[in-house]
């Protein structure tokens, strides 16, 4: 089974690999989590990889640890669910791993998502009055020690935020906040 899994990772065949993927079938049989939604699996399993190992340089792919006898899955997942009638959505391609981090048996994974922030009824744009938007308590927890950056851009706000969050001794952050104002006008 191992084999013919990296057989499979090796010639970048997503959709196959995932009709053998646990949490899909589980998902698709309303047996868990089926009320969630998922990007596109369009990268190789995230683990068991080799602790350490860097990519390799000629495909992109870390290594998958043999000696545990696990076959490569997909245990790093973004799963998202809104509130009905809410305008939130991945943004297509933005779900990817990221083997260069190869600090763990697992790559880390990401995805950007895009909502749309209704303006309150009672909103005079023409008052001069600004509105905000602020996302405060970010949290992250068991990722390395570094610099991490969230992002959050629109084309109403004055500039796009950013918060530099730097992770501490007990590899976590939290408690940081990230503001946009409205253009004036």
């Amino acid at each position: 089974q191992f084999h013919d899994c990296t057989a499979l990772i090796h010639e970048n065949k997503w959709r196959e690999l995932q009709d053998h993927d646990q949490l899909s079938r589980v998902r698709k049989e309303k047996q868990a989590f089926y009320l969630f939604e998922e990007g596109q699996l369009c990268f190789p399993p995230t683990f068991q990889h080799v602790q350490g190992k860097p990519p390799d340089a000629n495909t992109g792919l870390r290594a998958y640890d043999e000696r545990k006898a696990r076959v490569p899955s997909w245990t790093d997942r973004v799963l998202w669910r809104s509130f009905p009638d809410t305008d939130f959505a991945q943004v297509p391609g933005s779900y990817k791993s990221f083997p260069t981090v190869c600090s763990s048996d697992h790559s880390p994974v990401s995805a950007v998502f895009k909502t749309r922030v209704r303006r309150p009824n009672d909103f005079d744009a023409t008052s001069g009055t600004q509105l905000a938007v602020q996302i405060t308590n970010l949290r992250a927890s068991d990722v390395p020690t570094g610099e991490y950056v969230i992002v959050l851009s629109a084309s109403w706000a004055e500039d796009s935020a950013q918060s530099n969050l730097t992770g501490t001794c007990e590899h976590a952050w939290c408690g940081e906040s990230i503001s946009m104002m409205t253009k004036q006008g």
